[in-house]
């Protein structure tokens, strides 16, 4: 049994040689499309269960090609818009459980500046692109 095993890893190692192989987006592709093969097995989602297949055959897809430049570059557009998602999510959790300070977003530019609760009414200077705002804190 185990040298059967062994030869099957081996000639697993050889078929895959050249190969994507299995990357964050495809694990990431691979739970959404678990999710949603649980969530159609509720009666009025039923289509998400084509939606799930689309993703498994999508992430094996990816796992098995062979142009590597492409996926790389699926992966890198997939790391940007996750982190942009990141992003809003940390500064939405940091701006609502900050009790000591409050949160100013930028007009012009769009950054949070952070500012003391408790000053009274102050000018605001953006440290991005110098915009000025007069707030109470």
């Amino acid at each position: 049994m185990r040298n059967f095993l062994y030869r099957f890893r081996e000639s697993f190692m050889r078929f895959m040689y050249g190969r994507y192989g299995g990357d964050e987006l495809s694990r990431t592709m691979v739970y959404a499309g678990l999710a949603l093969l649980i969530l159609s097995y509720l009666p009025f989602l039923r289509f998400l269960n084509i939606c799930s297949w689309i993703l498994f055959l999508w992430a094996y897809f990816r796992m098995f090609s062979k142009n590597i430049y492409k996926r790389q570059q699926e992966l890198s557009k997939y790391y940007k818009i996750r982190g942009k998602l990141f992003r809003k999510f940390s500064t939405y959790k940091q701006v609502h459980t900050d009790k000591t300070h409050r949160y100013f977003k930028c007009k012009s530019c769009g950054t949070y500046s952070r500012v003391p609760k408790g000053k009274g009414k102050i000018r605001i200077t953006c440290k991005k692109c110098g915009a000025q705002m007069i707030k109470r804190t």
